[in-house]
C-alpha cells in the first residue's frame, strides 16, 4: 500500500509540474519578487500601519500615540543599505522614492496641510535611513536581528538617533506654525516605541532561539505567570485610582526570567497594547490635563517596560546560547581527544609527550614496552637516566640526546639509540619535536624498533665494504699495468692501441671511484661521529684551498668560490667536509663546457636553533620534478648520465652524513639557471638564531673569516 501511494504521489507531483497552472505559479512568484512588486507590497502594508496608528489619535489632536509605519519603513529600506554600494544601486533609490510618497500621501489623506505632508514625507524617509545605516554599519542586515542584549541596545539607539534627526522635518514645520513644542519630543518617544515594538514582531517572525525551557513544569509556570498578568492587570487598569502602575516591570521581569523570549515578546507586545488601548479611554491610570504629556508618558512607560523584559530575556538567552556552543565546543573536543587516544594506543610505534621537566605526559603501550617503562615508574628517566640513551652517535653526556634538543626547542628528525644490554641490543630510532604550550616547551617524541632493519642494513653495509676493499688491490693492479703497457705504445708509436688503454685507464679510475664511495657511504652509514664546534666559513676555505678539480674545470681562471659563511655548527668535522666537498665538487663538475664555475657558500640562521648552509651554483642544474630524487643511492639524471659521469653515491651519502647529525637537506632549481642546495645542521646554542655575533655567548662567528672569495 505504501508502495502504491508513492507511486501516485509520484504521478501526481510529475503531472503537476507539467501543467500550465505550474508553470504560471512559478511565474507568478518570479514576477512577485521584482523590485517594483515589492515596493508595491511595502506601501499596502505601510499604508495599513499608518491607518493603525492613525485610529491611536486622542480627539483634538493631531499625533498618534503609536505610529508602527516607521517600522514598516525601517524593514522597507534595510535589505537594500546593508552595504555600501546602495547609493548606486536603482531598487534602494526607487524604494526610498516609494517610501517618501507614500508616506506624505498618507499624511494628507488623513488630514495634514500639502506643506506637513512633504515634511513627513522627508521625515520619515530620513528616520528610515538613519536607523538602518546605524543597524547595518555596512554589514549584512540578518545581523540586525534582536539575539543579544547589545543588539536590542543599538535598535534603540538607532531608531533614537533616526527620530531625532526627522523631527525638524515632521512636527517641527509645526512648531513653527504655532503647535506646542511637546509634541516635538512625543514625536521622538512615539518612532522610537513604535520601530522597536515592530523590532519585536521581526523577532517573532524570523528568529530561532535555544532556550526552549520544556520541563515538566513549564506549562504550570505559563498558568501561572498568566494569572499574575491577569490580576496585576486588573489592579493597574480596572481598580480606580490604584497607582500600581510600576508592578508592570517586575511583572516584565518575572515573564522574561520565566519564559523564552518568544513568549516574553508577546507578552510585552499585549501589555503595550493594553496601555495605549487605555490611555484612549477616559480612565487610563495615566489621565492627565495635557494629553500630549499623557501621551509622551504612556510611550516612555511601554518603552521602559519593553527593554527591561526584552534585556533580560535575551541575556538570558545569550547566555543560553553560549553555553550550547561551550558545550559543543566540549563534545567536540571531547570526541577529538578520545579519537586521537585511540589512534595513538593502536599504532606500532611509541609515542611520547615529555614534559619541560623531563617527565612523559603522555605515552602509548608501544613506548611504554620499547622503553620498559612500567605505568607507575617515573617517566622521566627517558631524560635524567644515561642508561635509558646508553648511546648516541656522535654524542656524550645526557644533554645532546633527541629529547634534550627537542626541549631546548631544537628538532630531531631521526636519531638512533641504542639501549639494553650488550647481549641483548636494541636499536630505536627516536624523532623528537618541540611543541610551544601554555606550560612552557614540550617534545612529541616518536620511537621505532628499527634492530633488524639496522642488522640487515649494517650486514649489506659490511658486505659492500669487504667487497669493494677486496677489489680494490687488483684493479689498483691493473691499473697499474695498463699505465705501464700504454706509455709503451705510445713510445712504440701505436696511437689506436694507445686509445684503447686509455679507454681501459679511463674505466678502471671510474671504477676505483666507485669503490671509493662504496667505501665511504659503509663508513658513513656506521661510523661514529665525533660532534664539534665548526666554523664553516673556515672549513670551506681548506676546501677550497686544497681543492684540485682537474679536467672538471674547462676554463682557465680556475673555480670562483664566494663565502659568506660566518656561524658555527656542532658537527663531526670530518663528516662534514666530506659534505661540503661532494657539494663543491658537483657545483664543479655540473657546469656548462668553458663556463668558469661560480659557487656561492652562505650560513643562515634557521629555526629551532639550526644553522642553513647554502651552496649555489650557475651550473647546468636539476632536471625537473628530480630534486627530491638525485639524493636516492646510485640515482644518476637520464640527462646528464652521459655527459658527466658518476656513480649516484655522492648525494646519498650527503644526505645520510646531515641525516645523523639531525638535520635536512634539500635542493631545487634556482631562477636563472643553476642549483641551490640547503642543509641544516645544530647551532652551536639556540641562540645563534638570532645570527653571529649576536653576543649569545657561543663564540659564534667571533673567529670566523669575513666575507669573502677563493679561487682554486
Amino acid at each position: 500500500m505504501n508502495a502504491s501511494l508513492t507511486a501516485w504521489v509520484g504521478l501526481a507531483r510529475r503531472h503537476w509540474e507539467s501543467s500550465k497552472l505550474a508553470r504560471a505559479v512559478l511565474l507568478a512568484q518570479a514576477y512577485l519578487r521584482r523590485p517594483g512588486l515589492r515596493n508595491l507590497k511595502f506601501v499596502l502594508v505601510f499604508v495599513a500601519m499608518a491607518w493603525l496608528g492613525r485610529i491611536t489619535t486622542h480627539p483634538g489632536t493631531q499625533m498618534a500615540l503609536i505610529w508602527p509605519a516607521a517600522g514598516v519603513a525601517v524593514f522597507w529600506l534595510l535589505p537594500l543599505v546593508s552595504d555600501g554600494r546602495w547609493r548606486r544601486d536603482r531598487a534602494a533609490w526607487l524604494a526610498m522614492a516609494a517610501l517618501t510618497g507614500t508616506a506624505g500621501l498618507a499624511n494628507f489623506a488623513f488630514g495634514a496641510t500639502w506643506q506637513r505632508s512633504i515634511g513627513f514625507g522627508v521625515a520619515n524617509l530620513l528616520q528610515a535611513l538613519v536607523t538602518c545605516l546605524i543597524l547595518t554599519r555596512g554589514r549584512d542586515y540578518h545581523r540586525v536581528l534582536l539575539t543579544s542584549p547589545q543588539r536590542l541596545h543599538r535598535l534603540v539607539v538607532a531608531a533614537t538617533a533616526g527620530a531625532l534627526v526627522s523631527a525638524p522635518f515632521g512636527p517641527g514645520i509645526g512648531v513653527l506654525a504655532g503647535v506646542s513644542s511637546a509634541s516635538l519630543w512625543q514625536y521622538v518617544v512615539r518612532n522610537v516605541v513604535s520601530i522597536f515594538l515592530v523590532g519585536l514582531l521581526a523577532l517573532l517572525l524570523l528568529q530561532r532561539f535555544h532556550t526552549r525551557l520544556i520541563v515538566p513544569s513549564y506549562h504550570a509556570r505559563l498558568a501561572g505567570i498568566l494569572l499574575t498578568s491577569l490580576s496585576v492587570g486588573w489592579m493597574v487598569f480596572v481598580v480606580p485610582g490604584s497607582m500600581l502602575l510600576f508592578l508592570l516591570i517586575p511583572l516584565g521581569a518575572l515573564v522574561a526570567y520565566g519564559t523564552e523570549p518568544r513568549t516574553t515578546a508577546w507578552h510585552t507586545l499585549g501589555v503595550s497594547a493594553a496601555l495605549v488601548g487605555a490611555a484612549l479611554g477616559d480612565n487610563g491610570p495615566l489621565n492627565h490635563e495635557d494629553l500630549t504629556v499623557e501621551a509622551t508618558m504612556v510611550q516612555a512607560i511601554v518603552l521602559v517596560l519593553s527593554i527591561v523584559s526584552m534585556s533580560l530575556v535575551l541575556n538570558r538567552e545569550e547566555h543560553a546560547r553560549l553555553l550550547s556552543e561551550v558545550e559543543a565546543s566540549r563534545l567536540a573536543t571531547l570526541s577529538q581527544a578520545q579519537l586521537m587516544e585511540r589512534l595513538i594506543f593502536s599504532i606500532g610505534e611509541g609515542v611520547l609527550l615529555v614534559g619541560g621537566d623531563g617527565e612523559v605526559i603522555v605515552s602509548n603501550p608501544a613506548a611504554r614496552s620499547m622503553l620498559a617503562i612500567s605505568e607507575t615508574s617515573h617517566p622521566g628517566e627517558l631524560v635524567r637516566v644515561p642508561d635509558v640513551l646508553h648511546h648516541l652517535p656522535g654524542a656524550d653526556g645526557e644533554g645532546s640526546g633527541p629529547i634534550p634538543r627537542a626541549l631546548a626547542g631544537c628538532p630531531v628528525t631521526a636519531m638512533d639509540v641504542l639501549t639494553g644490554d650488550d647481549d641483548d641490543r636494541v636499536v630505536l630510532s627516536v624523532a623528537a619535536t618541540p611543541v610551544d604550550t601554555v606550560e612552557g616547551t614540550q617534545a612529541v617524541v616518536l620511537v621505532r624498533d628499527v634492530t633488524r632493519e639496522r642488522e640487515e642494513t649494517a650486514e649489506l653495509t659490511r658486505f659492500a665494504g669487504v667487497v669493494a676493499h677486496d677489489l680494490l688491490n687488483p684493479l689498483t693492479s691493473i691499473q697499474a699495468w695498463a699505465e705501464v703497457v700504454r706509455e709503451e705504445l705510445q713510445d712504440a708509436g701505436q696511437p689506436a692501441l694507445e686509445s684503447m688503454m686509455s679507454r681501459i685507464t679511463g674505466s678502471a679510475g671510474r671504477m676505483q671511484q666507485m669503490i671509493d664511495d662504496l667505501l665511504d657511504y659503509s663508513v658513513t652509514r656506521k661510523g661514529t661521529l665525533a660532534v664539534d664546534h665548526v666554523n664553516v666559513g673556515e672549513l670551506v676555505a681548506e676546501i677550497v684551498e686544497a681543492a684540485s678539480y682537474g679536467d672538471d674545470v674547462d676554463a682557465t681562471e680556475g673555480v670562483s668560490v664566494s663565502i659568506q659563511a660566518p656561524l658555527e655548527v656542532e658537527a663531526d668535522t670530518r663528516a662534514l667536509r666530506q659534505v661540503l666537498t661532494n657539494l663543491i665538487g658537483n657545483a664543479v663538475k655540473y657546469t656548462k663546457p668553458g663556463q668558469r664555475p661560480h659557487i656561492e657558500v652562505r650560513t643562515e640562521s634557521a629555526p629551532s636553533g639550526m644553522v642553513a648552509i647554502i651552496v649555489a651554483d650557475r651550473g647546468i642544474g636539476i632536471p625537473e620534478g628530480q630534486e627530491r630524487d638525485i639524493f636516492r643511492e646510485f640515482h644518476r639524471a637520464a640527462e646528464h648520465a652521459t655527459a658527466y659521469p658518476g656513480t649516484g653515491l655522492g648525494l646519498a651519502i650527503c644526505r645520510r652524513i646531515v641525516e645523523r647529525h639531525g638535520g635536512t637537506i634539500a635542493a631545487r632549481r634556482r631562477p636563472g639557471g643553476g642549483t641551490l642546495v640547503s642543509l641544516t645542521l645544530p647551532g652551536t646554542q639556540a641562540c645563534c638564531s638570532q645570527g653571529a655575533g649576536s653576543g649569545c655567548g657561543c663564540g659564534c662567528g667571533e673567529n670566523a673569516p669575513e666575507s669573502h672569495s677563493a679561487v682554486a
